[in-house]
């Protein structure tokens, strides 16, 4: 398997950060949502332009890339585009424990939760790996498992920022289920 770029590495630890201090209170800890929101808009604007920034290896050099491989250390278009989507909402222009940033929180951890569980299920159930990932195919099995976890990690702060504002249940609810 391919390993976590070095790039989703960092944005993945991010988001981590961000969820773990809000938690605990700390109002600055939505700016680390910059992180994966210029790292996956870079990279997706790279995909897009057909171009090269220099950002794929800077942090690290791939070394376990093939000849092959088109761009060394790139992580993939959906990676891209899931970490522009959460630094979105981790940037704290919608509201610290607003509804709009629950429903943001949620929208976001379904879909990592969903890529997540069919890139596990994939894996499990032995399917093909041309699911229209990107260039490489699908994601690794621990890749996989990250963006499960992260998905999960949204929607149960989507849930703690709803139990703080109202008793009722969340009307965001379904999108998960």
């Amino acid at each position: 398997y391919e390993p976590i770029k070095a790039n989703s590495a960092l944005c993945l630890l991010a988001i981590g950060l961000a969820l773990c201090l809000d938690i605990r209170g700390h109002v600055r800890a939505a700016w680390l949502g910059l992180v994966p929101l210029l790292l996956g808009a870079l990279t997706s604007l790279q995909y897009l332009l057909g171009a090269d920034f220099g950002i794929d290896q800077l942090l690290a050099r791939d070394h376990l890339a093939g000849a092959a491989v088109l761009h060394p250390g790139r992580m993939m278009p959906v990676s891209a585009l899931c970490f522009v989507l959460a630094g979105c909402v981790l940037l704290p222009a919608l509201g610290r424990r607003s509804s709009r940033r629950a429903l943001g929180y949620a929208l976001v951890g379904s879909i990592f939760a969903a890529i997540g569980a069919a890139g596990i299920f994939r894996h499990v159930l032995s399917l093909p790996s041309g699911m229209g990932w990107g260039p490489a195919g699908a994601f690794a099995p621990y890749a996989s498992s990250f963006g499960l976890l992260a998905g999960l990690a949204f929607l149960a702060s989507a849930w703690r920022i709803h139990e703080t504002n109202t008793p009722a249940p969340p009307t965001w609810l379904p999108l998960p289920v």
